[in-house]
Order: C-alpha cells, then sequence, then structure tokens
C-alpha cells in the first residue's frame, strides 16, 4: 500500500524542518527506507515511509535537545557576564558614564592582568566566568573592609 497524504504531509514537513529538503538528500533517504527500490518518495509504501517519519522525528528531536543545551548554557554564561559587570560596577572600576566598549575594554583588561588569560571577557568559559566572579568577590570585599577601616580611623 502506498503513503498516506498524511504522511506525505508530514514526511516533507519533517525533511524541511530539518534542512533535508534538496532532491538529492530527500532521494538518498527514500532509497535507504526503500531497500533501493526507489529514490521518490511518492512511490515508498506506507510501512517504509513510517520507518523513515519516526527516524526523522527521533533526529528532530535530538536537534531541538542540543539546541535548548546551547541556549541553556549560553543563558547560564549570558548570566554570569552580568554578574561580571554588576560586580565591577559595585567595587568602583567601571562607571555608568563609560561606553559599552570602554566598560568590555576595563573588564578585558582586568581579566588579562588578573587571570593571566589572553580571552575577553565574550570568550571565557563558564569555568573561566566563576573563577573570574570570585575573584572580584574578593576583590570587592577587600576594598569594603579598606573603607570601612579609614571610615572608623578618619
Amino acid at each position: 500500500m502506498k503513503r498516506t497524504k498524511k504522511q506525505n504531509s508530514r514526511l516533507h514537513k519533517l525533511l524541511t524542518e530539518l534542512n533535508l529538503n534538496k532532491e538529492a538528500e530527500k532521494s538518498l533517504l527514500v532509497l535507504q527506507f526503500t531497500d533501493g527500490k526507489t529514490g521518490k518518495s511518492s512511490e515508498m509504501t506506507s510501512k517504509e515511509c513510517s520507518a523513515l517519519i519516526k527516524t526523522l522525528e527521533n533526529e528532530l528531536q535530538k536537534l531541538k535537545n542540543q539546541n535548548r543545551a546551547e541556549r541553556q548554557f549560553n543563558d547560564t554564561n549570558q548570566s554570569l557576564r552580568r554578574n561580571v559587570f554588576k560586580l565591577m560596577y559595585d567595587i568602583g572600576f567601571i562607571v555608568n558614564s563609560e561606553t559599552s566598549a570602554q566598560k568590555l575594554d576595563v573588564i578585558n583588561k582586568w581579566i588579562a592582568k588578573r587571570l593571566n588569560l589572553d580571552k575577553t571577557l565574550n570568550e571565557l568559559s563558564t569555568e573561566e566566568l566563576n573563577k573570574l566572579i570570585k575573584q572580584l568577590f574578593t576583590t570587592r570585599r577587600v576594598y569594603k573592609e579598606r573603607a570601612e577601616h579609614q571610615a572608623r580611623y578618619n
């Protein structure tokens, strides 16, 4: 029995979502799932089409999970970079009157000097960002203690 219209729609939707809509790519897939009988999806049986659809759905799900993981990683790092900016403001290393480029330059120079890294803020890994934040917390604490000490004795 030939594939159904519903299968045809689902198959082509999946091919498009996976960016496999070029005729050559589609033909190779169809050939694999028809055991070399045909390269045309219109000549597939319902069973062959179902197997291809299931495989494509699994691939699409893997891709979505991978993209979700990448987004979560990027969101985490973006949050850590915001913490770096906040701490740099708190300490007084950067001020609102500076341009974004100036602020980033100050942060990047601090990274190079204090962490001995030849990377910019946006190139730091999650581990490196956490190390930077830890160092900034320590620096903020030391600056605060010095200010309190000076206030006490002045």
